[in-house]
């Protein structure tokens, strides 16, 4: 930082230089769990957007639940057939190269019968137009931190419910 009475301030900021790879990686993606059992549920949070999957990951995660990550259906089917208990599915509906959510949705259900699914995307409500889940949960993307959690809660809260009865 530069200042001179009378000619301003010159701020200057130095990075390193890209050299292109770095925005090319790609988040490894934990083949087991390694975060300590949170005691409001084990979420599968998918999405094939790294960055939004790093926010929706931070924010469960600060707000108690244990998040298994996927970037897509392979990766969420790996967590769906392992042991991991799996409380809800939260998922992108267009999750890229051809993948949908709601085709993610009926692959989870013949797995795990029961699984609540809230689906989100940027795109408006009525692209979900092929959807496997009845009734459709969704929530608009960009999503608030306070929504994302009381929605979560209120659909977990059902499924209790529902075992109960």
């Amino acid at each position: 930082i530069e200042s001179e009475p009378g000619r301003g301030t010159l701020v200057r900021l130095f990075f390193p230089a890209a050299d292109g790879r770095a925005s090319a990686a790609r988040p490894s993606i934990p083949q087991t769990a390694t975060r300590a059992p949170a005691s409001l549920g084990t979420l599968l949070v998918v999405d094939d957007d790294p960055e939004v999957l790093e926010i929706a990951d931070g924010l469960l995660t600060a707000a108690g639940y244990r998040v298994l990550p996927a970037s897509g259906i392979a990766e969420a089917l790996h967590w769906l057939a392992g042991p991991e208990p799996i409380s809800l599915l939260f998922t992108d509906v267009v999750l890229g190269e051809g993948e949908t959510g709601p085709q993610l949705a009926a692959a989870a259900l013949k797995v795990r019968p029961g699984l609540p699914v809230l689906y989100t995307s940027g795109f408006a409500h009525g692209s979900l137009s092929v959807a496997d889940v009845r009734p459709v949960q969704f929530l608009d993307k960009p999503y608030h931190k306070e929504d994302l959690i009381a929605r979560i809660a209120a659909l977990l809260a059902e499924a209790r419910d529902a075992r109960r009865v």
